[in-house]
Order: structure tokens, then C-alpha cells, then sequence
């Protein structure tokens, strides 16, 4: 749990479940804590000294590796900035439920085939 000015945020460890909504509330709590232009910028934004974005990044780095589980924080542990953290979980997680939206939509598409019977109708060739 963090709290940031009297509000309190809990997010689970990542643990390879549900990455959609782990996203959302991990952005929620970088904004919060006023950390997020660290997953937004891979480079210092030039209203930012350099011993404040590296301040940042390293807070924000820590906060999202904290919320991932043993096994996931060790592959991540090699990134050095927290864009390439966020571009790495991004790359790897949405592709993964991309993948299963895909899957998912092929079985509601054979599901909306099938008759009253609950059998996909045969097909005369």
C-alpha cells in the first residue's frame, strides 16, 4: 500500500494475471505520487534539472518493480530506466492479452454459430 497526501492506493504484485487493470492502477499511482512522466519519456523533459528526472526515475522504477511478483521483478530487474521497465512490461503483457482477446473472440464467434442446440449447424459441402 502507498499513500500519497492522505490517499491511500493498494495494488497487488503482478503476478502475470489481469495486466490490463494492474496498468491502469500502476499509471494511477505514478500520477499520484507525481511519477508518471517517468513511463512517459524515455529523455528528461527540459523543464525537469537532471538530478530531479533521475530523482523520479529512480522512485518510479522502484514503485512499479515493488508491485511485481519474485519471478516477474527478476526479468525485469536488468532495465535501467523506467520507460524501458514500462515499454518491456507493455511489449510483453499486451501482447499476451492481445493474443487472448484474439482467442476469446474466436470462441464467442464459434459459440454465435452453433444452433439452439448448442451444436455448431453442419456444413454441406
Amino acid at each position: 500500500m502507498a499513500t500519497q497526501s492522505g490517499t491511500n492506493v493498494e495494488i497487488w504484485k503482478f503476478d502475470g494475471k489481469n495486466f490490463a487493470l494492474w496498468k491502469e492502477m500502476m499509471q494511477d499511482m505514478l500520477v499520484i505520487r507525481r511519477q508518471v512522466e517517468a513511463i512517459r519519456h524515455n529523455d528528461k523533459p527540459a523543464s525537469m534539472s537532471t538530478k530531479e528526472w533521475r530523482s523520479m526515475d529512480e522512485v518510479a522504477r522502484s514503485i512499479i518493480r515493488m508491485h511485481l511478483a519474485e519471478n516477474f521483478y527478476f526479468n525485469m530487474s536488468k532495465e535501467t530506466t523506467t520507460f524501458s521497465l514500462w515499454e518491456k512490461l507493455l511489449a510483453v503483457y499486451e501482447e499476451i492479452l492481445l493474443i487472448k482477446v484474439d482467442t476469446d473472440s474466436t470462441s464467442i464467434q464459434h459459440e454465435d454459430e452453433r444452433d439452439g442446440s448448442g451444436h455448431l449447424p453442419h456444413q454441406h459441402l
